[in-house]
This record gives C-alpha cells, sequence and structure tokens, in this order.
C-alpha cells in the first residue's frame, strides 16, 4: 500500500478515538464508519469475485455512493487487498474525490457548529433507536453508549475545571 494511503488510514484510526474522548465526535459516528467500510469492502469482494467468474458486477456508481458514505477506508484496503479497481483512472478519480468529500466532512465536525449539529444529531438517532428498535440487545446496547458518554463528557468537565483551578 503507498504511504499516503496507509498514512490516511492511520490517521482515521488514531484521530477518532481522540475525537471521541475530546468530545468533538460521538461514537455511534465511528461505528457508521466501520460498518459503512465493512458493506464497502463486501461489496468489492463480490465485484471482484464476479469479474473473475464473468458474472454481473457490482455497478461503479454503487461502489462509489459506499465510499461517499463513509466507506472509503474499506475501498482503500479492498482495492490494494483484492488489486481491485486500481488501473481504470476514471474511478480512481472519482474515488478520491469521495475521499476528500469525506475528509472535509469530518474537518466540518470538528468546528463549533458543525459539533453542535452532529452531537444533536446523534442524540436524535439514539432517541429513536432507543424507542423503536424492538431488539432488546441493540437497545441495552445503545443505553450503555449513552451511559459512557455521559461518564466521558462528565469526566472531561471535570478534567477542565480542575485544569483551570
Amino acid at each position: 500500500m503507498p504511504w499516503y494511503k496507509k498514512t490516511l488510514l492511520i490517521f482515521l484510526v488514531i484521530l477518532l478515538p481522540i475525537s471521541y474522548f475530546l468530545g468533538y465526535s460521538p461514537i455511534l459516528f465511528s461505528i457508521i464508519i466501520f460498518i459503512a467500510s465493512l458493506l464497502t469492502y463486501l461489496a468489492y469482494v463480490k465485484d471482484k469475485a464476479a469479474a473473475t467468474k464473468g458474472q454481473w458486477r457490482v455497478p461503479e456508481k454503487t461502489l462509489h455512493i459506499l465510499s461517499l458514505f463513509f466507506g472509503w477506508p474499506g475501498a482503500m484496503i479492498a482495492q490494494e487487498r483484492l488489486r481491485h479497481k486500481t488501473k481504470k483512472l476514471s474511478f480512481r478519480v472519482v474515488f478520491w474525490m469521495t475521499v476528500f468529500a469525506n475528509v472535509g466532512v469530518i474537518y466540518v465536525m470538528h468546528t463549533q457548529y458543525g459539533t453542535k449539529f452532529l452531537k444533536h444529531s446523534a442524540h436524535s438517532i439514539e432517541r429513536f433507536i432507543v424507542a423503536e428498535v424492538p431488539s432488546n440487545n441493540i437497545r441495552e446496547a445503545m443505553l450503555l453508549l449513552i451511559e459512557i458518554r455521559r461518564l466521558n463528557t462528565s469526566s472531561i468537565y471535570k478534567y477542565k475545571f480542575i485544569k483551570e483551578a
């Protein structure tokens, strides 16, 4: 894997937890990136298998949409591991546009207004899941994540208060 791809993935793996612990992004955002990356990786696996067997392929538009909705880390890993979709220039250009769009969204998330919007959206999604999802396991997991966030937020405020005093 080229150094720039490794660097981008390492920054993502390191900076997402730091962003969460500093209170910029909810844990739900990291979960969304992980699930989207996994689904995107599986779509690349399916497309590669279909390409080698001469069967129906996953449309490039679908792969790009998955990458655009935070699946680009999985796409990047799949491209390198499977040696798939690495030759066609037009595909690579659109793929890198999705990566830059995602990096831009992550940057905006870390602004004052982006953080407020993201937290409000995450709280709304969490409340919806707790209220509407019939599975007790998912509801309990979400309640646990909410409690962890509350503990994390209160410990950050305590740290800031102690540091200022």
